[in-house]
């Protein structure tokens, strides 16, 4: 593809501010619509939500209250919710979550560039404290980890 002859996706590569985009594709509500953003049929994202949750399924489905009351507050919040493979697979039809990620090795550089608004972390495991230590974000809530190695809340 031609950069220079797609101006749509040269648009979203410079305003990454879409719900929809990926980052290889122009966003497909705009695309349908024969438009760009922000156009009326897409929301922009204002602020940036990353849930830490990697425990059990139950814990996993119990955390998606937080982020469906954070929606209805936050109309225009992107939530990303950091989980293991087993939530990954819970959460696919939680309209309430706009993207999972699933821990793994390759994760961590994405979360190290990557701000966000908010980071709340349930889980008191060092390595997700470590990611709350070490990920930036305006305000976080939860667990941490200490210099000592130690979890902190």
């Amino acid at each position: 593809m031609n950069f220079k002859e797609d101006n749509s996706l040269l648009f979203y590569l410079k305003n990454p501010t879409c719900r929809f985009f990926t980052g290889y594709k122009p966003c497909p509500v705009a695309t349908k619509h024969n438009t760009t953003c922000p156009s009326v049929h897409c929301r922009l994202i204002k602020e940036k939500l990353l849930v830490i949750e990697m425990g059990g399924l139950g814990s996993i489905l119990r955390t998606t209250v937080v982020t469906k009351e954070f929606k209805k507050r936050h109309k225009n919040t992107h939530i990303t919710f950091l989980t293991n493979t087993y939530g990954a697979k819970a959460l696919t039809h939680s309209q309430s979550v706009d993207r999972v990620l699933i821990y793994d090795n390759n994760i961590l550089p994405l979360l190290l560039v990557e701000e966000f608004d908010y980071l709340y972390n349930y889980e008191v495991n060092p390595v997700a404290s470590s990611l709350t230590s070490l990920i930036k974000a305006k305000n976080k809530c939860g667990f941490g980890l200490s210099k000592l190695g130690i979890p902190y809340l």
